[in-house]
């Protein structure tokens, strides 16, 4: 039985039934040992916490006190798995407007079955499923966790948790910048210290989002087994985890857009198939124009790091060619379309002046839901005296470059893009 997911915030939501009266969305999560419930979800479901009892669990922000509530019976789908008499635990919401009542930890997940999950769906198997044509993955199964030993660049595997509540991967700062450098590791500060954003919602009110410091690399090579993983961005964040020693990463979501995971926790077998979601991707690049002689010259920067061996430009390059194509002979539209809201996976090649000599650089695209970042950061265009208006949020946006008429040396009739951020793919009007 195939049961539909709901992304957000980087995750997904599944569809459960608490008691047979009442139905909520909670997020799976392979990364949670215990199954939690919201307090406002709590009172909307009836149920009572044991007041004298309290457990402390380490969540992603830290540690949080929850107290033990029980539930008569959980039903995943419409009764595609049920649990009976499940003790959960009840946290506070971060977000008192939150769409999700709780997480579907391990304490359920781990009893499922066969079961076969991937960025839309989550599939029950009423009998072991066909598995000539999947690959074996080299889990470690231990309790209520999974880990995947993956190799990045060179080296030996590092022991990662497989999280799929978490919305991009991470690295423990166990591990030190040395050793990763050592293994081909190339990284960038995103964004670069603290960064203040304004994003226009949808009622018209402006939010504030502020972006704290975090590391981003990127490997020549990953892989879990014989499963590529490249590439791999992966952050490491220390303000984020409450990492404990031994414990060196997260193998978060993003994994689901590539792979669909076919896993049976009783008998500690997991397998793989290619599952490529369409996803809108980013090269990492900042754009900005400047008018000279009557004509747009064109620079970029790179926020994010470049493909292996490919050296990280300087902050402000002059782009000469695209794609072997003169960027003179480029309309603008088209431009601003092909290096900033590419597919994920696509390639770009970008011929440019660093100052010194003129070099050609090819970039791959980077998944939009590997980044976890405001899409508003990683999309900045300057143009004199143009527009970008950005509305919307995290998981839904659009955004509208107006060129006005005044500005010279724009290429082609179009002065107008149109791009609507929506079910992780670009749309263009």
């Amino acid at each position: 039985m195939k049961i539909p997911f709901r992304r957000y915030r980087g995750g997904a939501l599944v569809e459960v039934q608490i008691n047979d009266k009442y139905t909520e969305w909670m997020l799976f999560d392979t990364g949670a040992s215990a199954t939690f419930i919201t307090d406002a979800a709590a009172r909307r479901c009836g149920l009572r916490p044991q007041l004298m009892q309290l457990r402390v669990f380490r969540l992603g922000k830290g540690e949080v006190a929850a107290r033990p509530v029980g539930l008569d019976t959980l039903r995943v789908g419409d009764s595609a798995f049920s649990k009976k008499q499940l003790l959960a635990y009840v946290i506070p919401e971060d977000d008192p407007e939150d769409e999700y009542a709780g997480i579907l930890g391990m304490d359920v997940i781990a009893e499922m079955g066969w079961f076969s999950v991937n960025a839309s769906h989550l599939t029950f198997h009423r009998s072991m499923p066909v598995l000539r044509s999947l690959i074996r993955l080299p889990a470690i199964v231990q309790g209520r966790r999974c880990w995947f030993p993956v190799r990045l660049g060179d080296g030996q595997p590092i022991r990662m948790i497989w999280d799929t509540g978490a919305a991009v991967n991470y690295l423990s700062p166990n591990i030190l910048a040395a050793q990763l450098q050592r293994r081909g590791g190339k990284s960038a500060v995103v964004p670069q210290g603290r960064h203040e954003l304004y994003a226009a919602l949808e009622d018209g009110t402006e939010e504030e989002a502020v972006i704290e410091y975090r590391r981003l690399w990127r490997f020549g090579d990953a892989t879990l087994g014989s499963l590529s993983l490249h590439p791999l961005p992966i952050f490491q964040y220390p303000e984020v985890f409450a990492w404990g020693w031994g414990e060196y990463g997260l193998l978060g979501f993003p994994l689901l857009t590539e792979y669909e995971i076919t896993a049976n926790f009783t008998t500690k077998r997991l397998f793989a198939r290619r599952y490529r979601q369409r996803l809108a991707g980013t090269y990492g690049l900042a754009l900005r124009a400047e008018e000279s002689r009557g004509t747009l010259r064109w620079f970029f920067s790179a926020v994010i790091p470049t493909e292996e061996g490919a050296p990280l430009p300087p902050h402000l390059c002059e782009i000469l060619a695209v794609d072997g194509i003169p960027v003179e002979r480029w309309e603008t539209i088209p431009l601003i379309q092909r290096l900033m809201f590419p597919q994920a996976r696509q390639t770009c090649s970008i011929r440019y002046f660093d100052g010194r000599r003129a070099m050609t650089n090819r970039f791959r695209a980077v998944g939009i839901a590997y980044l976890g970042l405001p899409l508003f950061w990683m999309h900045t265009i300057r143009l004199p005296r143009t527009e970008l208006k950005f509305e919307g949020g995290y998981l839904r946006s659009r955004m509208t470059l107006e060129i006005p008429k005044q500005l010279r040396g724009v290429r082609g009739s179009r002065r107008r893009l149109y791009v609507e951020y929506r079910d992780d793919s670009w749309r263009f009007g």
